[in-house]
């Protein structure tokens, strides 16, 4: 093995231990602490287990913190059954990727390769492609098992990562139609990739965790709204009549799976009575927060944003309104800015 490639596997190595004291151990930790809140605030332990793989994927890719975490989102994207959190979270790993152009502009490769895949002559481009190709397929997707396997998947992301890192220094030494000029200059390339620039600073899980436990109870409230389908009915002054007509045809209702901004939420406009009778229409109803979401929502949003995000507190008066629905999408996207990668560098921020 020549003296450079072992310098540089050497610094991987060195930027794998950083990046896993300074981010990966602190953001399992806060992720952890996160989703044992959401799921003590649930009344139904089997739907916070069956949130967990969704959530985690989609805390990575909007509460990220680094570029590591946007890059274990895009590879776990498939995870996200519903299309509107997979809107917001492909808006903002977009948006991380923007943050971190000056090392690259491959989603999937420029934590471990930087501009490699930018830059590269055809030979070592082509390499470095079959090499994230070849080594795609080791990616383990342990999201699915307990919230512990964050930390698990985040690691697993990391060794990922630095195996095409190596992988790809190895086919470059071992391409005979680059000179050591030009292997010098593709080296000096992959040296300037995050995996190999350790982290700015150490991520704060204290800090942290509030932030991405906010972003489930957004998912939640964002996933109250139904579309409900309303048989038409006779308009008739006997209620044990009216009643047996809608025990005989009952309300239809379906999850909406887009997001209140989108140009084809649905907005039904309401019925006009036709003499007698009322006719099949659609209308939009929220179902109501539990008391205790309520309450878990209000104390990470206060810790957050220095407010309570439910202004009606009172159980039994109030209902989820549309407006807050709305508010939920848009707190999601100010929790994506709060913790985007920002240090100058771009490699990581919280």
């Amino acid at each position: 093995m020549s003296d450079r490639l072992q310098s540089y596997i050497n610094s991987v190595n060195s930027g794998v231990r950083a990046w896993n004291l300074a981010f990966v151990y602190p953001y399992g930790e806060a992720y952890e602490k996160a989703f044992e809140v959401f799921k003590q605030a649930l009344n139904d332990q089997a739907e916070a287990d069956k949130r967990n793989a969704e959530l985690a994927v989609f805390a990575a890719s909007v509460v990220s913190g680094s570029i590591l975490t946007a890059a274990m989102g895009s590879t776990m994207m498939v995870a996200l059954r519903r299309s509107g959190l997979r809107m917001i979270s492909q808006r903002n790993l977009q948006a991380t990727y923007r943050k971190a152009r000056a090392f690259g502009t491959h989603p999937v490769t420029v934590f471990a390769l930087g501009k490699l895949v930018d830059e590269a002559q055809s030979s070592a481009k082509k390499s470095a492609q079959g090499v994230v190709e070849r080594n795609i397929k080791l990616v383990p997707h342990r999201l699915t098992e307990s919230p512990g396997s964050m930390r698990a998947q985040l690691q697993a992301t990391l060794d990922w990562q630095a195996l095409c890192a190596t992988d790809a220094a190895e086919a470059i030494e071992k391409d005979s139609s680059l000179n050591e000029a030009q292997k010098d200059a593709h080296f000096a390339i992959l040296k300037r990739a995050p995996i190999v620039v350790r982290p700015s600073n150490a991520l704060n899980a204290t800090e942290l965790w509030p932030k991405i436990g906010l972003s489930m109870f957004m998912t939640y409230v964002l996933d109250l709204d139904t579309l409900i389908d309303v048989p038409g009915r006779a308009i008739t002054g006997n209620p044990a009549a009216s009643l047996g007509d809608a025990l005989a045809r009952p309300e239809k209702a379906r999850r909406i799976d887009m997001l209140p901004s989108d140009p084809n939420y649905p907005r039904p406009g309401l019925p006009r009575n036709q003499g007698n009778y009322m006719p099949t229409h659609q209308r939009v109803g929220i179902d109501q927060a539990g008391g205790e979401i309520i309450k878990k929502t209000n104390e990470l949003h206060q810790k957050v944003f220095k407010e309570p995000f439910f202004i009606n507190t009172n159980f039994w008066q109030r209902s989820t309104s549309p407006a807050e629905l709305v508010k939920a999408e848009s707190t999601l996207e100010k929790l994506a800015e709060r913790t985007r990668p920002t240090m100058p560098n771009g490699v990581f921020s919280v």
